[in-house]
Parts: structure tokens; sequence; C-alpha cells
């Protein structure tokens, strides 16, 4: 429900301001929202695994090994912060072609320091605290655009502020529950190096993988005006959407094949993929062709100032639904266990995103 939310509120913000505020503000929150991935460490999800561990016995591991990571990850958003800070004017002229715009650069400080403590929903999931784990993460996801739609009128500077602060208010109502558990408390030591090098080292290479997504904005903010800049941020929100299905899919597909290849059912593990895939191939069918016959329609019906990029819009959705079949199968091998073969498919696959998107700007005529 939450990215529903997010995804109709950033759909009504980017026809309110248009294709060049768009791509500027949508520049800036990818950019900061990617920066916190390098300092997650694997932890995000080691923590909520090993606390669940670590709650039936040895109880008091879990406060020693969050505020490791805390203290590490405290060094690492600091050496980032302050580089930004310093370098923001270099950034705002590599991004939008001007140093007049290192406000906004300074903004987006916000939003990445409000991630430092994007951590806190894993701690309470490893508590199997669900309710607080799905409150939390519906207001992370929805909070933040819906104030920046707030913000409209006060100009982009400030729509980014009130995201960022609406970031921190979402991930601040787990600290009640975190004190209550003692989370914080910090009595023992004990060699972490199993779990760093064996679980979440992996897994953090895996995260910044599928990070690159939200990369792909700021990063093509390099090459192209922010007009064009307006057409992609539009386009991919509607490629996120897309990969809805496949992903929930996912979440069926991976534990279900955990449980299988601990009983050493192989085969049956396998057979889940294969019936999933069929399930899923008429509705990639039946939504490629409606894209196909209908998008045109709909952006000139409901967004007509992004019209321009309808070739972009197509053809980005449409990937998106084929590469589903990519994450129902990464799905499929975390569950085995296969966590180098996953980051290559999903490396694969962000690499022949930002191909097909090279391509289809380098060809956009505005």
């Amino acid at each position: 429900m939450g990215s529903l939310i997010a995804f109709l509120a950033n759909f009504y913000l980017s026809t309110k301001i248009g294709p060049k505020d768009f791509g500027m503000f949508k520049t800036v929150i990818y950019l900061f929202t990617f920066l916190p991935a390098l300092a997650n460490l694997g932890m995000h999800t080691a923590l909520p695994k090993y606390i669940a561990e670590f709650r039936a016995k040895n109880k008091e591991k879990i406060g020693h090994l969050v505020m490791w990571f805390m203290k590490t990850r405290f060094w690492i958003f600091l050496g980032i912060g302050l580089l930004i800070f310093f370098f923001s004017n270099q950034i705002s002229t590599y991004l939008f072609s001007s140093q007049q715009y290192s406000i906004l650069i300074f903004a987006g400080l916000l939003i990445f320091f409000s991630y430092y403590i994007s951590i806190f929903p894993y701690i309470v999931q490893g508590y199997q605290n669900f309710k607080l784990f799905s409150i939390t993460l519906f207001l992370a996801y929805a909070l933040p655009p819906i104030v920046a739609i707030m913000f409209t009128s006060f100009g982009l500077f400030y729509m980014i502020l009130g995201f960022g602060l609406a970031t921190a208010v979402s991930y601040v109502v787990t600290i009640k529950f975190l004190f209550q558990e003692k989370v914080f408390s910090d009595k023992i030591s004990f060699d972490k190096k199993k779990i760093i090098v064996s679980f979440a080292l992996p897994m953090y290479f895996l995260s910044i993988v599928t990070a690159l997504t939200s990369l792909s904005v700021p990063f093509f903010s390099l090459f192209f005006n922010q007009e064009t800049i307006g057409y992609l941020s539009f386009s991919l929100m509607f490629f996120t959407a897309s990969l809805l299905i496949p992903n929930i899919f996912g979440f069926i597909v991976l534990p279900k094949t955990s449980e299988l290849e601990s009983l050493k059912k192989h085969e049956s593990a396998f057979k889940l993929l294969r019936k999933v895939c069929l399930f899923y191939t008429p509705i990639v069918l039946i939504a490629t062709l409606g894209i196909l016959l209908l998008s045109g329609f709909f952006l000139d019906l409901i967004a007509p100032q992004y019209f321009p990029s309808l070739t972009l819009f197509k053809t980005l959705i449409i990937f998106g639904l084929f590469s589903g079949y990519g994450l129902i199968y990464a799905a499929y091998l975390i569950g085995k266990g296969n966590i180098k073969k996953t980051a290559i498919i999903v490396l694969s696959l962000n690499i022949i995103l930002f191909l097909i998107i090279w391509i289809i700007l380098s060809n956009l005529n505005i």
C-alpha cells in the first residue's frame, strides 16, 4: 500500500511541476537515496537474521552487533557527507550544468543523513514485531512524496527538505520499541567475523548491484538536460511499477525454495520456479499488448507534457515486465543460497536497462 501511495504521489508531482523540475527533483532524490546503500554493509539482511537467532539464546549479543554496525555506519556516513558538502558546487555543475543549484545538494544531505536510521525497521523485523515493521515501511514509502507535494508552492529546495524530514520521521517511530528492547546496550563483545564475511558482505554486494537502478537518473544527468531526465524519471516510475507482480512472486518463491532446499527436495524447488513463471507469462503477454496499444492514448490523456517520451515509456515498461522473469529466478537462487549467481543476473539486468535508456535518450529529439 505504501508503494502504491508513493507511486500515485510521484505521478501527481510529475504532472504538477513538469518534466524539467521533476527531473531535477528526482535526480537529487535518487542520488541521496542511493548513497546510503554504500553504508549498509549487508546488515539490512544480516541484522534481522541474527537478531532473531540471538533472541532465543545469547540475547546480550544483539546490542554489541547493533552498536558495532551503527558506529561503523556513522563514520561512513560522515565521510560521504563531508565529501558532498565540500564538493557541492562541483556536483551541482555536473548534474545541473550550473553551480546555482548547489543549494539543492545541501537539501539532499538531509535525505542522506535521515537514512542513517533507516536500519531501525530491520532491527524491529529481527524482533518479529511485524506490525511496527510494516507501519514504518509504509510511512517510509508514502510520507516523503506526500510531504514533498505539500511544499511544491515553495520550490524544489523546500520540497527536498520536506522529503528528507518526512523520511527521518518515518524511521523515528521505531525508537521507543528499540529502547524498550535495550537494543543499544553494548555490554559484551564477540567475534563477528563469521557474520560479516560469510553473510553480510555477500549480501552487501548484492544490495549495491540491486540499487544501481536508482543510480540511473543521476548518472544520465551527467549527459542529458533536466527536461530529458524528467522524461526518464517519469518512465522509471512505471518501470518500477511493472516489477511489482514479479517481486510479489519472488517473496513467495524465496522462502519456499529455501524450505525445499533444506529438505533436499531440489526438483520440487525447480518445479515451483517453473510453475510460477508459467503463471506469470499470460500477465506479461496481456500487459505488453495493452502497453503497445494504449500507452499513447494514456499519456495524451493523463500526462500530455510527457508524450515526447512515449518510446522510452513503452520500452521501459515492457522491459520491466520481461525482466520480471529474471527477478523471480533471482529469488529462487537466493533461496538456494547462490548469492554470486543472483548478483550476476541482477547486474546483467541493470546493464541492459542502462543500455536501453542510453540508446533511447540519445535519439530523443527535445
